[in-house]
C-alpha cells in the first residue's frame, strides 16, 4: 500500500491485509500474508487477530478469509452512493422548478450533517457545505426531522438551555419542544435566521428504512417571505414522499443484513456517528 500524507504505520498494515486477502478470491495463508506484507511474526498475529475480532477477517483451516465486517463497509459504500443518486435526481427537479437553494441531510447527535444540495442561480443566496453539522433545532431542515422523534427522545439530546448560533436561534428546550409540536401538527418547520443571519427555510422530514432524512428550501429574506416560502410546501412533500419511496426501494434490494445504523437511532444514541 503506498503511503502518502501523514498516516498510521499499524492502520496502514491492516488495510493492506484485508485488501490482500479480499482480492485473492481465498482463503490467504499465515506464510503467504507475512511474505506479501513484510510484517514481523509477532505484529501480523496481533493484527490479525484485531481484524478477525472485528469481523474484517474470518479464520478457516486455509487460513483467512474475508469477513462480514468487510461486507458491512462496502455495502454502506453502495448504499451511500445510492443516497445520492436516489436524492440528487429530486434536487435537480426542485431547484430546476423553484430556482432556489435546496439542502438534503440527516441527523447524527442532534445536529444536522448536509449531504447534498442544488444551488439557485441567484446572485444572493445561502448554501450550507456538505459534510457541514449544526444543531438541528437551529434549522428547519433539523426541525422537521427532530418533529419525528418523541419529547423523550429530544429531552435526552438537548440541556435545558441551548447554545444560540445567532440572535434568532432558540434558547431552551421547553421552547424547542413547544415549536416541535406545532411541527408535527403542520408537519413541516421552519426556520426564519435561526441559524444564519439574513436566511429563512422551510423543511420537511423523510422517514425510511434506510434512517431519517430531510429535505428544505432555503431563500434569502429580502426575496421571500415566510408564507411565500409555505407556497412551495406541497411540492416539497410531494419530493419528500419520492425520495423516501425509493430510497426504502433500495433497501429492499440490498436485503435486510445490509442495513446500517439509521440516523433516528443515532440521533440518541450516544454512540452513534
Amino acid at each position: 500500500m503506498e503511503r502518502t500524507g501523514r498516516t498510521n504505520h499499524s492502520v496502514d498494515r491492516s488495510l493492506a491485509a484485508v485488501q490482500l486477502v479480499a482480492r485473492a478470491g481465498r482463503s490467504m495463508r499465515f506464510v503467504d500474508l507475512q511474505r506479501r506484507l513484510d510484517v514481523p511474526k509477532g505484529t501480523l498475529h496481533n493484527l490479525l487477530g484485531s481484524l478477525v475480532a472485528a469481523g474484517f477477517l474470518e479464520r478457516d483451516s486455509d487460513g483467512y478469509t474475508i469477513g462480514i465486517g468487510a461486507f458491512e463497509v462496502g455495502a454502506a459504500f453502495h448504499r451511500h452512493r445510492s443516497i445520492h443518486d436516489v436524492a440528487g435526481v429530486v434536487l435537480d427537479r426542485l431547484v430546476e422548478t423553484f430556482n432556489e437553494t435546496v439542502h438534503f441531510g440527516a441527523l447524527r447527535d442532534g445536529d444536522v450533517i448536509y449531504v447534498d444540495r442544488r444551488d439557485c442561480t441567484h446572485e444572493v443566496r445561502y448554501v450550507a457545505h456538505l459534510g457541514d453539522r449544526k444543531p438541528a433545532y437551529g434549522t428547519g431542515l433539523g426541525k422537521a426531522m427532530l418533529a419525528t422523534l418523541s419529547d423523550e427522545q429530544i429531552v435526552s439530546l438537548y440541556p435545558e438551555e441551548l447554545p444560540t448560533v445567532t440572535s434568532r436561534t432558540i434558547r431552551t428546550r421547553d421552547a424547542l419542544l413547544h415549536q416541535l409540536a406545532a411541527a408535527r401538527r403542520r408537519g413541516y418547520a421552519i426556520e426564519d435566521e435561526e441559524s444564519t443571519p439574513g436566511a429563512r427555510c422551510i423543511g420537511v422530514a423523510i422517514t425510511t428504512d434506510l434512517g431519517l432524512y430531510g429535505i428544505s428550501i432555503t431563500v434569502p429574506v429580502q426575496r421571500c417571505t415566510l408564507e411565500q416560502l409555505e407556497e412551495h410546501l406541497g411540492d416539497l412533500q410531494e419530493a419528500a414522499r419520492e425520495i423516501g419511496s425509493k430510497l426504502s426501494a433500495v433497501e429492499w434490494l440490498n436485503g435486510p443484513g445490509a442495513r446500517e445504523l439509521s440516523p433516528r437511532a443515532a440521533a440518541t444514541d450516544p454512540g452513534g456517528a
